[in-house]
């Protein structure tokens, strides 16, 4: 297939708009990336000047403030305060809505596609205070400039901003043998987070040819990369660490300064490996999940042909056959979705101008979150997945419907869908939508327009691509086979005789917990030298006479000298030495002994595969983040408590005639208008945190046939400030374990086993910004009636220099698998053979540690 206009407009741009002309070849597209900003013009959003004065207007008069708390002139200061800091994050607001008028109206979709791709690249975000507005200001000023030029210049614009050195921590990161390390007042030190992810993230990829001494030494020449109070970028030479440093075999010498910093950049930049990497995300991005290894090839080819030069890659995409013949419907993020909608529906520029703060919110910002994708927040470095399993979820899709019905009358009452737009669906889609009553016509159209919003695909029409099969159908949707009666397509199976009436929660750590300070081995005597500044400050509450509790855990405590909370110390996944979130996240899920094994499905969907009288109801996942532990065969059920489905018989009616020959959407469908009904506390009004409320519905669930839930607790990447960052996530831990308790009442809570794993623990020695770094082994937390707690397993390794694991990580002595094969095998007594073989592929569990009763 050649190029079509259509497709440009959707594959590689915001969808058609019926007031805007396609563009008419590759040619065209490529030029709309070389003029005028037109749309920067038309729609401005302020740089990163704007923040920075705002931050020293609300610092002036906060401080004054607290000077003079009572006096007249100090309380007018915090109101002038107070009303800076509404005002910036109304800024805020109103740049969200510049940026969707920027893909409503522009001419050069293509340009606004290729910003959202870079923005998400190199994410950055502000993690507090007046920062958290500055995501738009960073993407305008250091992104939108350099993102048809060298890759290069693009990669140096977004490391050294200020935003990305706050957001990854560079900013209080001194070398070793830096001038600001040797002052005895103050404690500095190395930190990697930005080293880690220019290597795995901006640059080669995770599985690039790097090793942790490459992000070490690299953090090292980053140091002296810095900002000033107010934000602003400063280079600070007492920081820089001294001397030559050593990347991927390359000495960066010279004094400290910027040279040899952007010497390694552009090096980096230039790597046959960035080259693969940046390749593959293209491709993905815009053609396919699994785009041809030839299309990838030939960017790679272009990439480094050319120097990085980005607008050659963007030719050599363009002008790729499978750029224009790939069959590969993807889904929109909730932020293309909305966007793309948006200019289906030729919203004025007026009407999104006159939106009040309140409305923003609640016609746009609120419902991307609960499509699944907080506006410019993702809850990582790595940005927002790209697989559409991600997206096609019953909550996400229970969100974009509820939007899609309730909010297009709101934008454009006057709201006509014109024949042209019309003429690009299939013809069977377009009878549907007119053979409607008259009643249901208008809102028919509203709808017509969201599913020109909903994908990519290739021909013009949702209804045209492949079906999945039963199996893919039941692995993917997760619907809920006993729940689903009435419908044609599936047979219910009954619980009532189920083998194992035990329950397991399953909860995923992301970020790499931090196992020695949550339970301190105070009785080795290594312990203190390592943690100088964490090992004191506070009181931990002793377990065992040897092992302490981190204190904002105090209120579990109960468990433990009821012998219902328990720890494995000193474990980890077979993963070793990069230090990836990604990798050791993907690995600690699949549950395989290495990299090549994981990826196709995870190990508590194969537990499942070998019990028997399973169905999607049995075991749930739980909230927006994708769960690869279970992924497979068996069915799963998905859902978030914080979503709900609010359609009218009438639009769920049209709904389901949409969706009904795309079965992946309709069985999402199907199951969120099943579950927003189901769910605890269905339209009871304001919810509470939503941890509690996942911990809730995960009690809900257990209480009935369920057997297993999974969900995850973000935050535990603590690189700096760890003695305030950590205890705020511990917390969560606690709620989340004892409102299970609550909820669960005390005959299934004696049945349960809870275990929350991480993907790796993180390094023994403290860094030089009160925190910690990527480590090896960590901690399993054990709660519930099930378990055998109130003690601390593992065989302990000690905290000797020679004990160390590289000399710098807590040796690991069990594997995590082990562990849970155990336990897996005292809920459902399954051979050893089985969760050795089959479960855990390469695994030798050894001998029984008892850790249930």
């Amino acid at each position: 297939m050649p190029f079509t206009p259509e497709m440009a407009e959707r594959r590689f741009g915001y969808g058609l708009s019926p007031q805007i002309v396609p563009p008419s070849s590759v040619a065209q597209m490529l030029s709309g990336l070389q003029g005028a900003d037109v749309m920067a013009q038309a729609y401005p959003i302020l740089g990163f000047r704007h923040i920075q004065d705002q931050i020293v207007y609300v610092r002036r008069f906060s401080r004054y403030a607290r000077k003079n708390p009572e006096t007249e002139a100090g309380q007018a200061a915090e109101q002038k305060a107070k009303l800076a800091r509404r005002a910036l994050f109304h800024d805020r607001q109103r740049w969200t809505v510049a940026a969707l008028q920027r893909q409503i109206g522009t001419r050069h979709a293509f340009r606004e596609r290729l910003i959202a791709f870079w923005a998400d690249h190199f994410t950055a975000r502000g993690k507090s205070g007046l920062l958290r507005a500055a995501a738009p200001a960073y993407l305008e000023e250091a992104l939108r400039p350099h993102v048809s030029g060298k890759f290069a210049d693009l990669l140096r614009a977004c490391v050294t901003h200020p935003l990305m050195l706050h957001y990854l921590d560079q900013n209080t990161s001194a070398g070793p043998n830096s001038r600001a390390a040797q002052r005895p007042d103050r404690q500095r030190g190395l930190n990697e987070n930005l080293a880690r992810e220019v290597l795995e993230l901006h640059t080669l990829g995770v599985g690039g040819p790097y090793t942790q001494n490459d992000v070490h030494e690299l953090a090292k020449l980053l140091t002296g990369l810095a900002g000033t109070r107010d934000y602003s970028f400063k280079f600070r030479r007492n920081m820089a660490e001294p001397g030559a440093e050593i990347v991927l075999g390359r000495s960066y010498d010279g004094p400290p300064g910027l040279a040899p910093i952007h010497a390694v950049l552009t090096d980096l930049a230039l790597h046959p490996a960035t080259a693969a990497h940046i390749a593959r995300k293209l491709a993905v991005h815009f053609v396919s999940d699994t785009p041809p290894p030839d299309l990838i090839e030939d960017l790679q080819e272009t990439y480094l042909g050319s120097g990085g030069d980005l607008m050659t890659c963007y030719a050599a995409l363009l002008h790729h056959p499978a750029s224009w013949t790939t069959h590969a419907p993807n889904i929109r993020p909730p932020d293309e979705f909305v966007g793309a909608a948006l200019r289906a529906m030729a919203v004025k520029p007026e009407m999104m101008e006159a939106l009040r703060p309140a409305q923003i919110r609640r016609l746009l910002l609120t419902p991307m979150r609960l499509m699944g994708q907080a506006w410019q927040q993702p809850a990582g470095p790595d940005g927002w997945p790209e697989d559409d399993g991600a997206w096609i979820t019953p909550q996400g899709i229970a969100a974009r419907l509820d939007w899609a019905v309730n909010t297009p009358a709101q934008l454009r009452p006057d709201l006509q869908i014109p024949a042209t737009l019309c003429m690009m669906h299939s013809a069977r889609t377009r009878r549907l939508m007119w053979s409607l009553p008259p009643a249901l016509q208008r809102p028919a159209r509203m709808r017509l327009v969201w599913c020109s919003a909903l994908r990519r695909f290739k021909g013009g029409d949702l209804m045209t691509h492949a079906p999945l099969s039963r199996r893919q159908m039941l692995t993917r949707s997760g619907l809920i086979g006993c729940s689903l009666a009435a419908s044609p397509l599936w047979t219910p199976l009954s619980l009532a005789n189920a083998p194992w009436q035990g329950r397991l929660v399953v909860i995923i750590l992301r970020g790499g917990m931090d196992g020695l300070d949550v339970v301190r081995p105070t009785g080795d005597p290594a312990f203190a030298a390592l943690r100088p500044t964490l090992a004191k400050g506070d009181a931990p509450l002793d377990l065992d006479g040897y092992f302490a509790l981190h204190p904002a855990l105090r209120d579990l405590m109960p468990l433990w000298h009821r012998e219902e909370l328990g720890f494995v110390h000193a474990v980890s996944t077979p993963y070793r030495d990069k230090r990836s979130h990604f990798d050791g996240q993907d690995l600690l899920e699949a549950g395989t002994q290495d990299l090549a094994g994981a990826g196709r499905d995870g190990w508590l969907n194969r537990l499942m595969q070998f019990l028997p009288q399973v169905e999607a109801e049995t075991a749930y996942g739980i909230g927006q983040e994708p769960l690869t532990l279970l992924d497979g065969a068996a069915p799963v059920a998905n859902w978030t408590p914080d979503a709900a489905l609010h359609l009218s018989p009438q639009a769920l009616r049209l709904a389901e005639q949409i969706m009904k020959s795309d079965p992946q959407m309709y069985a999402a469908l199907m199951e969120a208008q099943l579950l927003s009904g189901a769910q605890p506390g269905a339209g009871s009004g304001k919810k509470g945190p939503a941890h509690i409320e996942i911990a809730k519905f995960a009690g809900d669930r257990l209480r009935g046939p369920a057997r297993i839930a999974a969900f995850s607790l973000n935050g535990w990447d603590t690189h700096r400030a760890q003695a305030r960052t950590l205890p705020r996530s511990l917390a969560q831990l606690s709620d989340v374990i004892l409102t299970l308790k609550q909820d669960l009442g005390a005959a299934v809570w004696g049945q349960t086993a809870l275990v929350a794993l991480t993907e790796f623990g993180r390094t023994a020695r403290e860094n030089g910004t009160g925190g910690t770094d990527h480590g090896t082994a960590g901690l399993m937390v054990m709660a519930g009636g099930a378990i055998r707690g109130g003690r601390v397993f593992g065989s302990w390794p000690g905290l000797g220099e020679q004990a160390l694991y590289q000399q710098r990580d807590l040796m690991p002595t069990d594997d995590v698998r082990a562990s849970l094969a155990w336990i897996m095998r005292g809920m459902t007594g399954l051979p050893v053979s089985t969760l050795q073989e089959r479960v855990f592929p390469g695994l030798e569990m050894g001998p029984d540690p008892e850790l249930m009763r």
